[in-house]
Parts: C-alpha cells; sequence; structure tokens
C-alpha cells in the first residue's frame, strides 16, 4: 500500500491533536497508518504509553488479545478494531473486549483514509458506534441482551443457554458434526456439494458465536438445538 498525503483527513473543531497508540501485528498496515498519522494535520502518533503518559484518545488493534496487555494503560482512549468482517460473533467479541468501534481492514489507500476520517467523527459521537453496527442485526442485538442480562443477574453460576438460531439445514449438518464425520462425508450424505457444506458451517459459526465445528457442535449440544 503507498499513500498519497496531498489530501489530510479534515478536523472539526473538537477533534484538533488526537493522540493515537497503534498495537497492529500487520507491519504493512502499521507503517501506512503511521504514515497517514504523521502527515495529518491535528494528529498525533505514540510511539509508546506508560504511567507517566496515559494520554491517549484513539487505540487501534488488529488484535483483540493485545487488549489485555494495553488495558491499564488506555482507560480514556477510544478502542477501535480492524477486523476482515462485521460477522455477529466478529462484533461481540469486540464489544466484550471494550471496543468504541470495529473498522473494515483497508483495501486501498481510500480505505485508509476512510478509518482515520471514520474515527475523528465517531470519537465524538454520544452514540456507540460498534452497538449502532450490533443494532442492525436482530440476532446479534438479542445475543447482547442476553449476555448482559446474565452477567448483571446476582444468581449468575453458569454458561449461559441461548435460544436456538439454527435453520433445519444447519442442524442436520451439526448432528453430523457430533458423529465425527468430515465435510466430505456430510456431503455425500446430505446431497450437497463440498464447498456448500463448507459455507454453511461457517454460517454456523456465526450464528453459534465459536471458532471451529468441534466447538459449534459441543455449544449445539448443550443448549439442546440438535
Amino acid at each position: 500500500m503507498s499513500l498519497d498525503y496531498s489530501e489530510s483527513s479534515k478536523l472539526n473543531n473538537e477533534s484538533k491533536n488526537i493522540r493515537f497508540f497503534l498495537s497492529i501485528s500487520d507491519y504493512d498496515l502499521k507503517k501506512d497508518l503511521s504514515g497517514y498519522i504523521y502527515n495529518a494535520e491535528g494528529l498525533y502518533l505514540l510511539s509508546e504509553v506508560d504511567d507517566g503518559d496515559p494520554e491517549v484518545d484513539v487505540f487501534i488493534t488488529d488484535d483483540l488479545q493485545k487488549l489485555r496487555k494495553q488495558n491499564t494503560q488506555i482507560e480514556s482512549a477510544k478502542i477501535y478494531s480492524i477486523v476482515d468482517n462485521f460477522s455477529n460473533k466478529t462484533l461481540l467479541d469486540s464489544v466484550f473486549h471494550g471496543v468504541w468501534d470495529c473498522i473494515l481492514f483497508p483495501k486501498n489507500i481510500k480505505d485508509l483514509a476512510t478509518i482515520i476520517d471514520n474515527i475523528i467523527v465517531s470519537r465524538i459521537s454520544s452514540n456507540c458506534p460498534i452497538l449502532e453496527k450490533i443494532s442492525k442485526s436482530e440476532s446479534c442485538s438479542k445475543i447482547l441482551i442476553q449476555k448482559v442480562s446474565e452477567i448483571t443477574r446476582k444468581d449468575y453460576v453458569g454458561d449461559f443457554i441461548f435460544d436456538n438460531p439454527l435453520s433445519e439445514r444447519d442442524k442436520e449438518i451439526l448432528n453430523h458434526i457430533s458423529m465425527g464425520k468430515s465435510n466430505k462425508e456430510i456431503a455425500n450424505q446430505v446431497g450437497l456439494a463440498e464447498q456448500t457444506i463448507k459455507n454453511t458451517i461457517s454460517v454456523i459459526l456465526d450464528k453459534t458465536f465459536t471458532s471451529n465445528r468441534a466447538q459449534a457442535a459441543s455449544m449445539a449440544t448443550k443448549n439442546k438445538w440438535i
């Protein structure tokens, strides 16, 4: 990605001297974001944050696990997570890490400029951008409400139990997964292409907020969805 700095982000009166801190594993993205910030009027990039200099306005990461190491030093910062998609799982994982907004991974110069522009606008917004994204998905909103409700209950002692989000086809495929069958075996059994099975499993992972087949089957079994 090669940047053109001829047009820097425009700041309003409430957004001057924004202090950024980047914790990004992708080297090219970190380099380009750093270059953009360095060359945009009113933006300031912090190379490090310690107890003597905790003034951070914006924290950007592409790895939510890094938040656990940095969180004590960026308490007042708005946290932005760079993600590959806005799936339900991505949004809920992010919001429970304290993320203020998710922003799609930039694919070109225009996208990179848009990231900064979105941050400048959303950091002074009275509405949390990631919650607005969640509100656009009924199922995602419902899961968030259920989780918050369970967490705040005084008698909460165990795992979350959620309403069944699965279609009949999802259930059929998860039943086969729970019996240890491969994608190819499932495809032959239900009369669908193997790629279709893979695509369906991807959807199932999103619906169940899990990371792999085994977790999805376990979640479905535990909640009596299958």
